[in-house]
């Protein structure tokens, strides 16, 4: 029966040394995440080819996709 407890202990602190081991690998990417966003953001507006429909020809063709990509963050925002 003591044996049995030790052998849980033991278990215990494997599971918490597993978790931070985990939480620091999750600290980690997230810190990598957060620094390529605004690269990746920045790359991804300057790559686009804006062609709208009816609006392709307009000096708002930015503002169009910003508006639009702001809605999508915003309803995005909503839902989670």
């Amino acid at each position: 029966d003591e044996y049995k407890e030790i052998i849980e202990g033991l278990n215990d602190t494997y599971d918490s040394l597993a978790s931070n081991r985990t939480n620091d690998v999750m600290r980690m990417l997230t810190v990598i995440a957060t620094i390529l966003l605004p690269i990746t953001v920045v790359a991804s507006i300057f790559g686009m080819n804006i062609h709208l429909g009816p609006f392709g020809n307009s000096e708002y063709s930015a503002l169009y996709v910003f508006l639009i990509c702001l809605a999508i963050i915003g309803g995005m925002l909503y839902f989670f």
